[in-house]
């Protein structure tokens, strides 16, 4: 069976490359961020995100400034289930999962 993995990258309102991709065995989504504003511009992560026992396949999301602070909403396929989590990157806080109606 082939498996379609899927990832997204956004340009932060702080500036930053963030990259959120599903993590290949373990379950669970990855998170890397680049550092625009550091003179070297590192990369940093992986930081594991919304871990998950099941494979996640899909991911998709945005960020918001909604109240002033921007918040990243990420959804994604998890087993047979599609699931919403948001959150701040820093200081790294992230509320769910809420799976959405429908699934498996």
């Amino acid at each position: 069976m082939v498996r379609s993995h899927s990832s997204f990258l956004i340009v932060s309102a702080r500036g930053d490359f963030e990259l959120f991709l599903p993590r290949g065995q373990g379950g669970g989504v990855a998170h890397y961020y680049r550092a625009n504003n550091e003179e070297s511009v590192p990369w940093r992560g992986p930081y594991l995100l919304l871990g998950s026992h099941d494979d996640v396949m899909g991911v998709s999301g945005l960020e918001t400034g909604i109240g002033g602070s921007a918040n990243f909403h990420v959804v994604y396929r998890e087993g047979a289930r599609a699931a919403h989590d948001w959150g701040l990157r820093h200081p790294g806080i992230w509320h769910g999962p809420t799976y959405l109606p429908g699934g498996g």
